[in-house]
């Protein structure tokens, strides 16, 4: 009853890509970028994270943040800011090459991170989807190749492709791509209870695969 009010929201959420459930959440207005409500969750992360992120999150800031809270990440990057990034003569060069990456000019800075250089790994690599080939261009802060090989990361990376699968879950199975409520108030503790609840059913369904022995995802 009386007028009513459609209001936009932006919805940031890190899954596991072990077993899919929401680790971090976080809401703003349409106005706030997905790299600025991504150094939220690196702060309420724990010390020594991995994040696996798409071409979004594969800017300077995001890596930045991370390394700031002791964290390392596997992240996409754009064809132009990872040729830009590679330097003069490594254009559509396949391979892993060690990098140092500093802020462009009018590049979004996080408190703390200002004049930081992060030093990475620019892997450049064609994987097979389907019957096509893609160019990938990974950026990462895990140093140690002996630990970390090119074969490795772009498996992880692979996994990502979850976090979408899950999103949709919350959006569409649990109804949470459009929420009724009264009040902004409203909104954050409905948004939550839906997060929990979807985290009930991964643990169930984790619990389930465990006990007939198998692996659920």
């Amino acid at each position: 009853k009386g007028t009513t009010d459609w209001c936009l929201m932006r919805v940031c959420v890190a899954f596991c890509a072990r077993c899919g459930a929401a680790l971090y959440a976080t809401l703003g207005n349409q106005h706030v970028s997905e790299q600025a409500m991504a150094w939220e969750l690196l702060l309420q992360a724990a010390v020594g994270m991995i994040w696996i992120g798409d071409r979004n999150f594969g800017v300077w800031s995001v890596v930045a943040q991370a390394v700031r809270c002791r964290q390392d990440v596997l992240v996409r990057m754009t064809r132009s800011r990872a040729r830009a990034l590679a330097g003069k003569g490594a254009k559509g060069r396949q391979g892993d090459q060690r990098v140092r990456w500093v802020a462009s000019r009018g590049a979004q800075v996080p408190e703390g991170c200002e004049g930081r250089v992060v030093e990475g790994r620019l892997i450049q690599v064609r994987v097979r989807r389907g019957r096509r080939w893609v160019r990938l261009w990974l950026f990462t802060t895990l140093l140690d190749v002996q630990l970390y090989p090119v074969e490795l990361l772009v498996q992880w990376y692979g996994q990502r492709w979850g976090a979408e699968l899950n999103f949709r879950v919350l959006k569409t199975h649990l109804g949470m791509g459009e929420l009724v409520v009264t009040g902004p108030e409203m909104v954050e503790r409905e948004f939550y209870v839906g997060i929990l609840a979807y985290n009930l059913v991964r643990t169930l369904m984790w619990q389930s695969a465990q006990a007939d022995g198998q692996d659920p995802f």
